[in-house]
């Protein structure tokens, strides 16, 4: 595990390099933003994670939002909580916490915003008639993620399980436009925040990328325990 975590984190230190390239590229930025139009997410959603950001102490807070556009945010606080808002807003979102945070600290902020928002009422009654169908079975409960992320996001690719196991669960992310396929940050923050699975349930348990294809606009994330 210690050999894994530290390809982890050697990948996670490149890819910040290629992010801060990649943004500094103002007219490709605005390219691949561009390129999803109808990719939209829930303002609730972004609303909680900007309400999980100021959250933390300072500087980290404060450091976290310099990393978003004054217009973002002036979009996310001024709109109706059921107000559809472009999900590159949310991938802008994401970046800010990624070349902030550790590797390690991104990857719990996300964890810790999943479990969040199972009270959210975006997801709370779902998430009850969830608990009295599965229990606290994780291999059973894990199935019900497509419907969380369902709540949450429109036209932004199919989300589906796969291959399953009372050890382990393929979720498998088809059919994801490119403005946000070609966000590994992003890719890495639904993973982890679907990992929530883990503290909800009282369980020990891992994610990986498996088949990160960003061509095919399609990713499976792998969670065992």
């Amino acid at each position: 595990m210690e050999g894994l975590d530290t390809a982890v984190r050697v990948e996670v230190v490149r890819e910040k390099d290629e992010l801060r390239r990649w943004k500094a590229k103002k007219s490709t930025t605005e390219r691949i933003y561009t390129a999803s139009p109808d990719a939209l997410v829930k303002a609730a959603h972004l609303q909680s994670i900007l309400k999980f950001i100021d959250s933390h102490p300072e500087p980290l807070a404060r450091e976290i939002r310099s990393h978003i556009a004054p217009d973002t945010l002036k979009a996310v606080e001024g709109s109706m909580r059921i107000k559809w808002l472009p999900a590159s807003v949310d991938v802008e979102m994401t970046e800010a916490a990624y070349v902030t945070l550790s590797p390690e600290e991104f990857k719990n902020f996300w964890i810790r915003y999943g479990l969040s928002t199972l009270g959210s009422p975006l997801l709370k009654h779902a998430l009850e008639a969830a608990l009295r169908l599965f229990g606290l079975s994780i291999s059973r409960l894990i199935t019900w993620t497509p419907q969380a992320f369902n709540a949450y996001y429109k036209n932004c690719g199919q989300l589906e399980v796969g291959e399953h196991t009372d050890r382990y669960c393929h979720l498998v992310h088809s059919g994801v436009p490119q403005g946000l396929i070609r966000s590994r940050p992003f890719i890495r923050g639904c993973a982890y925040a679907f990992a929530a699975i883990y503290p909800l349930t009282r369980t020990e348990g891992e994610v990986l990328l498996k088949d990160y294809k960003p061509a095919n606009g399609s990713v499976t994330y792998l969670y065992y325990w």
